[in-house]
């Protein structure tokens, strides 16, 4: 696998956080990634990039503590005694074609927290209840159907002993 511009599930190498200052003077940090294999999540793929937070003004240091979280760091200042506060999430990192000083590269656009679905509104315990009722006649109907074999309701005894 070649890595290409698109969405990577990934965790951070703690060993490889890095601080340092650009030829513009801005200072900065970088984390490499291990690429997931997105099937598995969790499987590396043997490839790595490298993400470089800015620190610099209001809204990269914003960015750059939103990418930590994600990692799982609450607190950055515990990257200089045990970095390993980096490695407790899998992340998912956008990564974008980049053309620099004449080069075409991949470059870490941004690092979030892997997105999940969520509805607004979660079903009350009775509303959950009626919607798969509901649900279990046509999957019994289509069952019936289709000749596919329908699992009889479990058999409850009211016999005490």
């Amino acid at each position: 696998m070649s890595l290409q511009p698109g969405k990577y599930f990934a965790r951070a190498i703690p060993e490889s956080v890095q601080f340092g200052r650009a030829t513009t003077g801005t200072e900065q940090i970088a984390i490499t990634f291990r690429i997931l294999d997105a099937a598995t999540l969790g499987a590396e793929t043997g490839e790595e990039i490298t993400w470089i937070g800015a620190l610099g003004n209001e809204k990269s240091l914003e960015i750059t503590a939103k990418a930590l979280r994600a990692c799982g760091c609450e607190d950055p200042e515990d990257l200089d005694s045990d970095a390993t506060c980096i490695t407790r999430n899998v992340v998912e990192l956008d990564i974008q074609a980049d053309s620099y000083q004449g080069k075409n590269t991949l470059r870490v656009k941004w690092v979030n927290s892997p997105r999940r679905f969520a509805f607004k509104e979660a079903l009350d315990a009775g509303s959950k209840a009626s919607a798969l009722s509901r649900l279990k006649g046509y999957a019994v109907r289509d069952a019936h159907a289709n000749g596919a074999t329908v699992r009889p309701p479990p058999r409850v005894d009211d016999i005490p002993f």
